[in-house]
């Protein structure tokens, strides 16, 4: 909730998210922190009014709201002022909530209760309550209350929770009448059970940020997709944290070597599964990973007296594991090559140190020099193995996987070492199909490709495609540079760009500003005398466009347009020109900027606009369909509306020609000259009256909505 507040002022930057994601797992180790020595240093009474003031100082910035006083982000240190923002804004209240958890359950230890004396199933209703409210917001809190209206609701429900924490606290501890706080009796913690808690906790964390990536970079970016393995984190906690698990522990050290192999064959040998089936076996896997971690965790739990110390080190083995997958993969690993690692890394879970031996060791330490030495060798020499010999390698991954598979109950470190030589070996000498060039930012995997036929090469961004060329013996097609895909030569963007010059009666459109580079392909519908301005976030996606030699569209078209770095909704506002044309191609992707079509954004980009301006907005998209939602804001907004969608099949033959969906507005009809006599353009039905659609505003937005709507239309 407060993310989606912060996304307009900061832009839609994934950074944004993964920021967020830091500051609440820190703040979450503070609160825990703060919990264990609130009950191990404080007296009973004394803790229970101390906490009940820090709750009573959270309801001091409540509603939640952005701080005032912070202006626009700085050019550089954007993560700093990001984690500032966040900590004046919402740290304090979140911090009180943070430690309510343990503090309960040591309270509740405390009244002699029965189940007070092993109190932890309390941790499984704290996550079942999460796991609810996971699913509540996206499919009927969002879609049902603006912003400001869940804040409101969100601090009645802060205020409630406070005043029943102070009445159980006071109960909790009515009978307390020493003031010296209570001491533990059990056996203090030794040095290696807390490594062990924090291990336990980092894997699950880490593997939950990287299947998440992995399946939605790499096999099917969709929305809510995410949804699902978070969904499935929290649900184990609640499985898990109870007298009598539901699945078996033994089940599950049998189950995850058998699943794990079978998702490691996949990586390395792609497409055996259609993507549904590939989808299910990711998150059963991640299941039962993360089932196996937690049992582990709750069965190492140490005595009621100890369970706040329990807590702090596993929490910070979620802060870690979060770091390492969320800000510092992106920086290290060129695609998602931390979940292959931490899928060994699960299986270190099932290893029990006091069981192995001197052989099994020096087995599993030679296995892993060797695959060391094997793939030193091959990245420093570049040796893969060639096209023809795929069916070799095949072979050769399905043989060790059954020797895998036949040792994994016997000699567990064995196993994983195996399965790391085959991930570590495997990735790096595997046949390479086309891919040429791969690079990682903070904003997804880049992979240039070039087609088996060596007539296209095309950029990816996990799975959207961002653009084609032709290409000739692995280099651009000589001569000017047909756009392909969306951007051909008779697609409706193509046919803005012609009308609205035609309608300016000039022969030039000048200025002209592009939202989303891509390839740099609509940049060849740029005539003699125009200016161009492109607006991208991403500087990897610039450098791919303008400086690999990969795509010669921006070179050879438009050498001399202006690109300007950043979020659009920040760099177009600081702009002075008003453009003649302004056209939006920034909702191709699964995973849509929300601040990018919101009734605010349409204000600031026609704030940008020459009178006679054109707005033209790239709405094709495999899972939302966001044509009224178009309609919506140009009702309320009193726009004219022609949209165009593309019945012709694409076309991967010689043309590579990808079908779209574009939607033109402006002030009045005349601005948009010929378009509407053109074959397939409709004009959009705006009635200011009708009020049934509600338009997506910086206050509200609905994507569930848009999902469902998709889905219907598709037929499901």
């Amino acid at each position: 909730m407060f993310a989606k507040m912060v996304l307009p002022r900061l832009g839609g930057a994934p950074g944004v998210w993964s920021v967020a994601l830091v500051f609440f797992q820190g703040v979450l180790l503070a609160g825990y922190a703060y919990a264990h020595l609130l009950i191990r240093y404080v007296g009973p009474k004394a803790g229970a009014c101390v906490h009940i003031a820090v709750l009573l100082l959270g309801a001091l910035f409540l509603p939640l709201a952005l701080a005032a006083g912070w202006g626009r982000p700085p050019a550089e240190g954007q993560i700093f002022y990001l984690l500032g923002l966040f900590g004046v804004s919402i740290g304090v209240p979140f911090f009180a909530l943070s430690a309510n958890a343990p503090l309960l359950q040591a309270w509740f230890a405390r009244t002699g209760a029965p189940g007070g004396e092993d109190p932890y199933f309390l941790y499984g209703a704290s996550n079942l309550g999460s796991f609810i409210a996971l699913l509540g917001y996206p499919f009927i809190i969002e879609p049902a209350l603006t912003l400001t209206e869940q804040t409101h609701y969100w601090s009645a429900g802060y205020v409630v929770l406070l005043l029943s924490i102070a009445a159980l606290g006071l109960y909790a501890n009515r009978g307390a009448i020493n003031v010296e706080p209570v001491r533990a009796v059990s056996p203090p913690i030794t040095p290696i059970r807390r490594l062990v808690w924090i291990f336990l906790a980092f894997v699950p964390t880490a593997l939950l940020v990287a299947v998440t990536a992995h399946i939605s970079t790499d096999v099917a970016a969709a929305p809510f997709l995410w949804v699902i393995p978070l969904a499935i984190f929290l649900l184990t906690f609640v499985l898990v944290f109870r007298e009598r698990p539901v699945i078996p522990y033994y089940l599950l050290a049998i189950l995850l070597p058998a699943l794990l192999i079978f998702v490691a064959t996949d990586y390395l040998i792609r497409g055996i599964l259609p993507t549904l089936w590939l989808i299910g076996l990711h998150l059963v896997t991640f299941f039962v990973a993360v089932m196996a971690a937690h049992s582990r965790l709750y069965a190492l739990r140490p005595p009621a007296d100890r369970l706040t110390e329990f807590y702090l080190w596993m929490s910070l083995g979620g802060v870690l594991g979060g770091a390492f997958t969320g800000l510092a993969a992106p920086y290290i690993f060129p695609t998602i090559l931390e979940y292959p690692i931490l899928l060994v890394a699960t299986l270190l879970v099932l290893v029990r140190p006091e069981r192995l031996d001197k052989e099994e060791i020096k087995a599993a330490l030679t296995i892993l020099a060797a695959g060391l030495i094997i793939s030193i060798f091959a990245w420093t020499t570049g040796k893969t193995l060639n096209l023809d010999q795929d069916n070799i390698f095949k072979i050769a991954v399905f043989t060790l996987v059954a020797v895998i598979l036949l040792i994994s109950r016997m000699w567990r470190l064995v196993t994983v070492a195996l399965l790391a030589f085959t991930m570590l070996v495997g990735g790096i000498v595997a046949p390479k199909s086309g891919t040429i060039e791969l690079t990682r930012s903070f904003f997804g995997v880049h992979k240039i490709q070039d087609y088996a036929s060596g007539i296209f090469r095309v950029l990816f961004n996990g799975t959207t495609l961002h653009g084609a060329a032709q290409i000739e013996n692995g280099k651009p097609r000589a001569g000017w540079p047909e756009p392909l895909t969306y951007y051909h030569t008779q697609s409706p963007m193509a046919e803005v760009i012609r009308a609205a010059r035609e309608a300016g009666h000039s022969v030039r459109l000048s200025p002209v500003g592009i939202v989303g580079l891509g390839t740099g392909s609509l940049a060849c519908y740029k005539e003699q005398g125009e200016t161009w301005h492109f607006y991208e976030i991403d500087q990897q996606i610039i450098d791919i466009a303008r400086d690999s030699g990969k795509f010669k569209f921006l070179p050879a078209c438009a050498p001399d347009a202006e690109i300007r770095l950043g979020d659009a909704r920040i760099t177009l506002a600081e702009a002075k020109e008003k453009y003649e044309l302004l056209l939006i191609d920034a909702f191709s992707s699964d995973a849509i900027p929300i601040h990018l079509l919101t009734k605010e954004a349409l204000q600031l980009y026609f704030d940008h606009l020459a009178p006679n301006g054109v707005l033209v907005l790239h709405i094709s998209n495999r899972h939302l369909d966001l044509l009224p939602e178009v309609g919506a804001l140009a009702r309320d907004l009193d726009l004219v509306a022609w949209s165009k969608m593309e019945d012709a099949k694409p076309d991967y033959g010689p043309r590579l020609l990808a079908t779209s969906q574009v939607v033109a507005l402006a002030r009045y009809e005349q601005a948009l000259g010929a378009l509407p006599s053109l074959e397939g353009w409709t004009k959009m039905a705006v009635d200011p009256e009708q009020k049934e659609h509600r338009a997506w505003t910086d206050d509200y937005s609905d994507i569930f909505g848009a999902f469902r709507r998709q889905l219907k239309k598709l037929g499901y």
